[in-house]
């Protein structure tokens, strides 16, 4: 018999970043010729058609990113009811586009019903245009229609965040220090490693060892490149800027290859939806999700603790602006997780926020908090483009119908998976000489009080009526401070560079500023959750920006005449009219606009800086109303922001879990590694078979504690799987486990050992451990039912070994199980954060 080895995900009895636009003729044809596979629509997606319960113990305001993460992991303990309630619809007629990532490109969602299509205000420093927002209104919110860029930050910059939300002089040991800020973005993915030939073509180099290996999300690359991205790392490096040979690790700047949220076993986009929901729905009958129903408010209980904090009760919804309110009762939390305009929108109308924002609105105050929706970042970018005569990614989707030579290479999943992906963070010392670095550092930081005080007189809505609190100040201050202080003058990235090779006939250089001084904010105009709020960057509001943006363009300009890039570029086909920086300032004012990577309406500051939720992310004045999303960085981060995001989910679902005992958490395991093989199902009604009245051995399982874990089942290809687990990876994580004998049956005496040597170098040090017989049916190990026989409430300090003594119930002769097992359980803490790990052993048959 062939086992496979297993991990263990879930215990039923514990309690867009970057797309240049692409025209296309031949969107007909390719389609035709690529039909990738839309997984199953989720059996708990309701609508406006079904019925909910009256309550959860938790109701999620947006299913975006981090809402259907946190979701997930909330879920795992079955005893826990969750809903999420998402304005966008389930997504499933578009589920090819979505899960095709050149789509973002060919057959982009932007514009259309998935996309909530915001437009800024007005900006006076880009020669008073109003700029497009494309935001996800979709089951899996901007992650299911963005650029699936997956970059993440630089340690100095989570460290400084949880040094500025932290009411403690020492941060270090914070959940959002670095060491817990990386654990948790590891935790949520699983790296899927180029395929020789396009690492070899692409230059693609990387530290696995950087990355997650049991997560839901899939980092990996496109299965298809071009050799001209080869030519990207060379030449940065003779400019400056250095190859970045392990950019996920806590420092980004340098070039390099950037990861992309793509599923390689069927090149498709791996976004929250698919990863966190379609992988484990069918074993979650105590999550539901809403589909297109807008949370109107939140509902308060009318009488506030003993410290003066409010108690939501639940949510209001409804399914159009004129149509009628429900509301759904939230047992223990409301979580609003609808990003950066979403969650500061329902605040706001809900009662809190500036009261100037409110009155105007006619919302009544019901808790003041002036920072909701202020401080409002994105990164501005722009590009430039030039001639090539190469073969491009929209050279050969636009000729697929005419040129046979790309006809059957654009048919092919592998093509179709190809975004763009080069990148490079460049730091204040690659764009300008020393001395300007200098002078730029130095003025930046005598003008703060001057700036400060303009943000401040500015008023909430930045039209000069009234002035802003000066705890908002405060903390603008803060964070001002923080980024002249500790970004510029270290190594971090300033500006991102980026290529393009998605059109035809040409090139795209993309600069996109990182750090920005300018702070604006959002803020509504109505009580109507329907109506969109006013969305205002302020954009080059601080003239540093400028200066440090044009300096970005102005390495663009030089990277495109440097070798090896050079060979591949012609003459500018859109750009300045000469490099002088007047000629940049003037082309970045009519044509920047953002990068898609919004933040900052509810940051995690102190009150006292005007912050909106505190370091467990819970709202200020609020018992039991948290923030999960991107809203709650207090300043940009120099990289994209879908991995941090979902680290902060991770993170978010285990104070959550913490402060209610809501079982174990396992951040690695415990959510599916996007794996589909339907063994959830078997495991589910081999559960349900097991505990029915008309069962056999009920009356045997009754007296007996059984534990049916859901499993998914990783292939092994190895001579080691014919003789037992080949779980090297998972040893060496967890230890190892066996039974001796091997092959045994009801009645049967039997040695369990569990040895944590390894568990024990990795970090992992056991708190507790059980060790579990287990018992399959058939080959394929489908399904499998657990009893657990030995237990330890906490697993002997200073000792490597734990072993128990069983007897195998005589009951278990006529189970007809036909093959047995070991799996040893453990419960260990790390980085601040409580997990669980498995190991299994099989016998050799």
């Amino acid at each position: 018999m062939m086992w496979s080895s297993l991990v263990l995900t879930t215990l039923l009895t514990l309690s867009f970043n970057h797309h240049v636009s692409a025209t296309s003729s031949n969107s007909r044809v390719r389609r035709n010729a690529n039909k990738l596979k839309a997984r199953a629509a989720v059996t708990n997606i309701l609508n406006q058609d079904s019925s909910i319960k009256s309550s959860y113990d938790f109701v999620i305001v947006g299913g975006g990113l981090a809402g259907l993460a946190v979701a997930s992991r909330l879920s795992e303990d079955s005893n826990t009811t969750v809903l999420v309630v998402e304005a966008g619809q389930s997504g499933d007629d578009v589920k090819t586009q979505i899960n095709t990532p050149a789509d973002t490109y060919y057959d982009s969602l932007t514009g259309t019903e998935y996309d909530y299509s915001y437009s800024t205000a007005s900006q006076s420093n880009l020669n008073n245009r109003e700029c497009k927002w494309p935001r996800g209104k979709v089951l899996g919110g901007s992650s299911a229609i963005n650029g699936m860029y997956m970059v993440r930050p630089n340690q100095l910059e989570i460290d400084a965040w949880a040094s500025i939300a932290s009411s403690s002089s020492d941060s270090s040991s914070s959940s959002w220090a670095w060491n817990s800020f990386y654990s948790a973005m590891k935790k949520a993915e699983t790296f899927d490693a180029p395929s020789d030939d396009v690492a070899k073509t692409a230059g693609i180099v990387y530290n696995e060892g950087s990355y997650g290996n049991s997560g839901p999300i899939h980092w990996g690359y496109p299965g298809y490149t071009f050799p001209v991205l080869a030519d990207w790392s060379p030449t940065l490096s003779t400019l400056g800027v250095p190859l970045n040979s392990d950019p996920t690790s806590g420092n980004n700047t340098g070039s390099f290859i950037a990861n992309s949220a793509i599923r390689k076993s069927d090149w498709t986009r791996s976004y929250s939806r698919s990863a966190y929901i379609d992988s484990v729905q069918q074993s979650r009958t105590n999550l539901d999700i809403l589909a297109g129903a807008t949370v109107t408010s939140i509902v308060w209980d009318s009488s506030a603790d003993s410290d003066g904090n409010l108690k939501a009760t639940g949510v209001q919804y409804a399914f159009s602006s004129g149509g009628a309110k429900k509301t759904v009762k939230a047992n223990k939390e409301v979580i609003l997780a609808g990003g950066t305009i979403g969650s500061a929108q329902v605040l706001m109308v809900s009662g809190v926020g500036p009261k100037d924002v409110l009155d105007g609105a006619g919302v009544s105050v019901k808790i003041e908090l002036p920072g909701v929706g202020q401080r409002l970042q994105d990164h501005l970018s722009a590009s430039t483009s030039y001639s090539t005569t190469i073969t491009t990614a929209g050279k050969i989707h636009n000729q697929a119908s005419s040129n046979s030579n790309f006809a059957n290479t654009a048919s092919t999943p592998e093509f179709m998976s190809y975004v763009n992906s080069a990148t490079a963070y460049v730091p204040l010392s690659a764009l300008v000489d020393a001395s300007s670095a200098s002078s730029l550092i130095s003025e930046a930081q005598s003008s703060m009080e001057d700036h400060a005080n303009t943000f401040k007189s500015g008023g909430y809505k930045g039209d000069g009526n009234g002035q802003v609190d000066d705890t908002v100040v405060e903390g603008y201050k803060q964070v001002y401070k923080t980024i002249t202080d500790k970004m510029f003058g270290s190594g971090a990235g300033q500006v991102e560079l980026l290529i393009a090779l998605t059109q035809e006939g040409v090139i795209v250089l993309q600069a996109a500023l990182q750090h920005p001084l300018s702070m604006g904010r959002m803020y509504i105009t109505s009580a109507s959750a329907f109506d969109a709020p006013v969305l205002d960057p302020a954009y080059l509001s601080h003239p540093t920006d400028l200066t440090i943006l044009r300096s970005g363009f102005q390495l663009l300009s030089k990277l495109a005449t440097t070798a090896p890039l050079s060979s591949s570029m012609g003459d500018a086909t859109f750009g300045p009219a000469s490099n002088s920086d007047n000629d940049w300032n003037t082309f970045i004012q009519a044509n920047a606009g953002t990068e898609y990577h919004p933040t900052g309406s509810c940051a995690m500051m102190p009150r006292s800086l005007g912050g909106v939720v505190d370091e467990t992310l819970k709202v200020y004045g609020t018992q039991n109303v948290r923030v999960v999303d991107a809203s709650v960085y207090p300043f940009e981060l120099a990289s994209h922001l879908g991995a941090p995001t979902y680290g902060v989910a991770e993170i978010g679902a285990q104070l959550i879990r913490q402060q209610y005992n809501v079982g174990a958490v396992n951040h690695g395991n415990g959510t599916g590694n996007g794996t589909d093989n339907g063994s959830s199902a078997s495991a589910t009604a081999f559960f349900l078979t097991l505990t029915s009245s008309t069962s056999p051995i009920s009356s045997f399982l009754s007296s007996l504690t059984v534990h049916v874990i859901i499993m998914r089942f990783f292939t092994v290809v190895s001579a080691l799987a014919a003789a037992g687990f080949a779980a090297a990876q998972e040893a060496a994580r967890f230890g190892s486990v066996q039974a001796d004998p091997c092959n045994f049956n009801g009645g049967d005496k039997v040695t369990l050992t569990y040895n944590a040597t390894t568990a024990i170098a990795a970090g992992n040090v056991p708190e507790s451990v059980s060790i579990w017989i287990q018992g399959t049916f058939d080959d394929t190990g489908n399904p499998t039912p657990f009893f657990r026989l030995a237990n330890s409430d906490s697993f002997p300090q200073g000792q490597t070994i734990f072993t128990a003594d069983v007897t195998v119930p005589e009951q278990l002769k006529d189970f007809g199980v036909s093959h047995w097992g070991a799996t040893a359980f453990i419960i260990f803490t790390k980085d601040g954060l409580t997990e669980f790990g498995g190991i299994s052993n099989g016998c050799a048959q």
